[in-house]
């Protein structure tokens, strides 16, 4: 039987229901299994060192909503981290979407 790390993505830590002195020990824990963290900050800008904090913390990736602090376009975001990862997230995005994202609900729609 395949171990839960073996089966595991990614961990995932909202940055906006925990705490971020709390994502160091996530990170250890995950890094240790060979998983990677995937900190989703969607509505944590400003302020601006949340761009660079929340990697220093050792996450792989960090995932911003465009339209909430950036107030851009309620569809776009950023997206920061290992290059691997965010190449990963540049081959699933327009034009070459999965079915999710063509389903989504939007206010722009």
């Amino acid at each position: 039987m395949p171990r839960p790390a073996e089966k595991t993505a990614a961990v995932v830590f909202f940055k906006g229901t925990q705490l971020l002195s709390d994502l160091p020990a996530v990170v250890a824990a995950a890094h240790a299994k060979g998983v990677p963290v995937i900190v989703d900050c969607a509505a944590q800008l400003p302020p601006r060192r949340n761009l660079t904090d929340i990697l220093a913390t050792g996450a792989d990736l960090a995932v911003f909503s465009g339209g909430k602090g950036f107030t851009g376009p309620q569809a776009s975001g950023l997206v920061i981290g290992t290059p691997d990862l965010v190449e990963a997230c540049r081959l699933n995005s327009a034009p070459n979407g999965g079915p999710a994202r063509g389903h989504k609900v939007g206010k722009e729609v």
